[in-house]
């Protein structure tokens, strides 16, 4: 097995410190919205956004919509985009529709549907992603299709400004005991071109993977699955459950991960490690078991600081009720300390996080969704709430932050509103702190 600093086997039995942090409610920060979705009441340039952004190297973003698009019907929510804007010499940005999935639920939507995941670039510019339906397998697990179980799919440039779509894999039936319904986990990859990523239900015991997709050896080959493991194999108590967050990668080839349920306290989830095998296996380690008292139910993916401590977010747990569930939190997993600490929001300064964090030297940034939302940073143990969102409809600042976690790129802070804007569809917005 491979191992690097952040594996540490006592984790699990570790005593979780709950920091005394302040909050700080003032709001120094600027929010522009770059781009509304449903332009003029229309959805063709898609609609509720849901992953995170990326940029290339020109500063062009990319991302999905979870609905709109060409192919759907007037308000469908089944259909879904990807997207590119790009600046304007005068200072604003263009959308592009780069690819219109089909309308979920009608037969032969093998493209795939409803993309809820952010994307991944590579150095050559092309685009890889996962949706939630569509494809060639039938779902037998929660949330799925008769008409697909969602897919991997690439997106490669071409002469003359076009974009070729194709499936690099259907989920549901191909291989014994594959994942359903991808979600919000963004795809991450190693320098072989593997892709990994998780599925929240599906595999032999229908409670989610973590998988492997392998690059064919010549250009225009089949990609290979393989499920590197299965939740909740003997006992959901001593293994995660529903991976909704992606995974990410350290330098010695380990992924790391959480779960929204499963765990030792109840059903509040873990934070868990991969490591690789010599003979291809994989290796799970419960890394910590979330609690309700100091924050559970994680549906982010983990960030890592160049320290290899490892943050994520928390929905729910906490002392404090914003309303329908605890207000939840941000963690910090520190193994050369031999910790975890956790800030706890009350509700005034937020709550409900489901995105992951983005680490900006000694800062966390992230979003809530109680109420409207917030943007909010955590520096030291100082918690500064740098915007929050209009709370009416069609606000034109946006409402609700997307499940994809906030993107850096010059020292500014991108992400997205699954609803709200001028239109009502969501918007790609930017925070200058």
């Amino acid at each position: 097995m491979r191992t690097s600093k952040l594996h540490n086997p006592v984790l699990g039995s570790l005593v979780l410190l709950v920091v005394c942090t302040t909050a700080a409610v003032a709001q120094p920060a600027k929010e522009s919205v770059l781009y509304a979705f449903g332009t003029n009441g229309r959805t063709n340039d898609g609609s509720n956004p849901n992953g995170a952004l990326i940029f290339d190297s020109a500063g062009n973003i990319y991302g999905t919509t979870a609905s709109g698009g060409t192919n759907c019907t007037q308000n469908s929510l089944r259909c879904g985009t990807l997207f590119e804007l790009s600046p304007s010499s005068e200072g604003g940005w263009s959308e592009t529709v780069l690819y219109s999935f089909c309308q979920s639920g009608y037969p032969n939507c093998v493209d795939g549907a409803v993309p809820q995941a952010g994307l991944l670039i590579d150095s050559s510019g092309n685009l890889y992603g996962t949706t939630s339906a569509g494809g060639t397998g039938p779902c037998t697990g929660f949330g799925g299709s008769i008409n697909g179980c969602g897919t991997v799919f690439e997106l490669l440039p071409s002469s003359g400004g076009t974009w070729n779509h194709s499936v690099l894999y259907s989920f549901g039936g191909q291989v014994e005991g594959d994942g359903e319904t991808p979600t919000y986990a963004q795809l991450t990859s190693d320098a072989t071109g593997s892709l990994y990523g998780t599925t929240p239900s599906g595999g032999v015991t229908n409670r989610g993977i973590v998988y492997q997709l392998i690059p064919p050896e010549a250009p225009g080959g089949t990609w290979t699955e393989v499920v590197i493991h299965n939740f909740c194999q003997n006992n959901c108590s001593d293994d995660g459950d529903a991976p909704w967050g992606g995974v990410t990668l350290d330098n010695a080839g380990n992924l790391y991960g959480t779960t929204e349920t499963g765990g030792k306290d109840g059903s509040w989830g873990v934070l868990y490690e991969l490591s690789p095998n010599s003979n291809g296996s994989w290796t799970e380690t419960v890394l910590f078991n979330f609690t309700q008292k100091h924050g559970g139910v994680s549906e982010s993916g983990v960030a890592i600081d160049a320290a290899g401590n490892l943050y994520g977010t928390l929905s729910s747990g906490g002392l404090k009720d914003c309303g329908a569930y605890y207000c939840g939190g941000v963690f910090k997993v520190s193994p050369s300390m031999g910790r975890e600490e956790s800030f706890l929001f009350d509700g005034k300064d937020g709550g409900g996080p489901i995105a992951g964090v983005v680490i900006s030297g000694n800062a966390a940034y992230g979003t809530t969704t109680s109420g409207a939302g917030t943007v909010f940073r955590i520096q030291g143990r100082t918690e500064t709430v740098l915007y929050t969102f209009c709370a009416r409809s069609h606000c034109a600042d946006g409402g609700i932050p997307s499940p994809g976690a906030l993107t850096q790129n010059s020292g500014r802070l991108y992400g997205t509103t699954g609803n709200g804007g001028r239109y009502n569809g969501g918007v790609v917005f930017e925070i200058t702190p």
